[in-house]
């Protein structure tokens, strides 16, 4: 009998030391990290930063409403399930070495509403409807809260397809920084399965595009940041967002925007698009359908060297434009109301002082003028640069003076319109009497084939010698 109650203390206390082990000691953790409280005691900060931590902890301290950890910076390979608790939660566990993730994530602990994941090991192998089921319930697992996910700078490079069935409530969801290359079917149906997601971030990838079916899932979408991809157009069927708000498509190869662009995005209020490294020129009605934008930014375009006269239309909300460190020579005066601006910037262009940036300066504001740093042109006449919001009627005297070589903006767009459709029907028009006459030579062809003495008789001159 001795023997035996040894042999069971030594399994208890062998158990309890693998489980010490297999935990951070919950209520031990403020003295191995920093913790703090706001002073109405309704939430405990917790930091662990960078403390040599390699799992979850047992349990969360207690009387808390809102509970903040950060576990940053640790050594956290697997990441285990979360302690239960009623409090409302925000994890971070960012730069931690995480590789794999226990099923069951959330079912002791459905007040995790805010997950950061970001720059860890994970792949997509790790990533599974297990992962984020909620506690079981008759016949199903349960939903769980989890609003926020943010799973940036990981090794991800397709999703399956049922990876987000048990969080209906996602509302942000970044997966910047992976191996996407191509939005796959499956990883379009496993967005269907978030319908009320708000942010979504998928910049620094690899895509060429986003399908449409992409796109259909996000009809409540908010914000896009699709900056920092292969893209050479602007996602087709964008015009689906009629929610979307902000659009940030920075550093892709994009060719043009047309009237086509942001068709459908009427509740459009800030576009960035900057330094797209293909970008010649914005051509006619580009922003047009977006009658609410008050903020653009166009800057970095080195390329950019042609804005049409029309390409503004409809755009009177706008009130801050970032045109700074482009191609472009000079500006229309009436592509959009200057006077309505609250911020602008033209630094750093290569601009020749002419009569249309004279008016330009002429409708800003005062406020606007009164930047000391304001951007420069280049008077052609004297090579001397002079500050754009100093000019004086004086440069409208001569004329302008734009070099012959400098690409002007089309003025012309609808005459050019025009002109195109008549040379599109001339074309037409030709094509089909080059067929109706080559049809007619084909018919009397083949009636010269069958008719019975078609063959060709040669005649050979009778050669006589005649001798007198």
């Amino acid at each position: 009998m001795k023997i035996i109650t040894v042999f069971l203390v030594t399994i208890l206390y062998l158990w309890t030391t693998t489980s010490g082990e297999d935990f951070e000691n919950g209520k031990e953790i403020c003295s191995k990290c920093e913790c703090r409280k706001t002073p109405d005691n309704k939430t405990l900060y917790i930091n662990c930063t960078d403390r040599q931590i390699k799992h979850i902890v047992s349990d969360w301290p207690e009387n808390s409403d809102n509970i903040v950890a950060t576990f940053s910076q640790n050594e956290i390979q697997t990441l285990q399930t979360f302690p239960g608790s009623k409090s409302r939660i925000k994890l971070v566990f960012d730069h931690c070495g995480i590789e794999t993730m226990e099923p069951g994530l959330f079912e002791s602990s459905l007040g995790v509403f805010y997950l950061d994941l970001s720059y860890n090991k994970l792949t997509s192998d790790a990533l599974s409807a297990d992962v984020f089921k909620g506690p079981y319930n008759i016949s199903e697992y349960q939903p769980i809260p989890l609003e926020y996910l943010n799973l940036a700078y990981n090794q991800i490079h397709s999703l399956h397809k049922n990876v987000f069935e048990h969080t209906p409530n996602l509302k942000y969801l970044n997966l910047e920084g992976n191996d996407f290359r191509v939005l796959d079917d499956m990883t379009a149906l496993s967005f269907s399965l978030i319908p009320q997601l708000k942010i979504f971030n998928i910049a620094n990838n690899e895509l060429t595009d986003v399908s449409e079916n992409v796109i259909r899932s996000f009809r409540s979408l908010i914000e896009l940041d699709i900056s920092n991809n292969d893209l050479d157009f602007v996602p087709r069927g964008m015009g689906i967002l009629t929610s979307l708000e902000i659009l940030r498509m920075d550093n892709n190869p994009i060719y043009f925007l047309d009237d086509e662009t942001f068709l459908g995005m009427d509740d459009i209020l800030e576009i960035s698009a900057r330094n797209l490294t293909k970008l010649e020129r914005i051509k006619t009605n580009t922003f047009a359908q977006a009658k609410k934008l008050k903020k653009l930014d166009l800057s970095q375009n080195q390329m950019l060297s042609a804005i049409d006269d029309q390409a503004f239309l409809n755009s009177e909300k706008l009130r801050e434009l970032n045109l700074s460190n482009t191609r472009l020579p000079t500006l229309l005066p009436d592509i959009l109301n200057w006077s309505e601006l609250e911020v602008l910037d033209l630094n750093y262009n290569e601009f020749y002082c002419d009569c249309n940036l004279y008016n330009i300066s002429q409708q800003l504001s005062e406020d606007i003028k009164r930047d000391q740093n304001g951007p420069y042109c280049k008077d052609v006449r004297t090579s001397f640069s002079l500050e754009i919001y100093t000019l004086t009627n004086d440069i409208c005297m001569e004329g302008n003076y734009i070099p012959n070589f400098i690409p002007k903006p089309h003025t012309g767009s609808k005459l050019l319109r025009i002109s195109l459709v008549l040379l599109t029907v001339m074309i037409i028009v030709a094509v089909f009497i080059a067929a109706i006459l080559g049809f007619a030579k084909w018919r009397a062809w083949q009636r010269n084939q069958g008719y019975p003495f078609a063959s060709q008789i040669v005649y050979n001159p009778i050669t006589t010698n005649v001798h007198f």
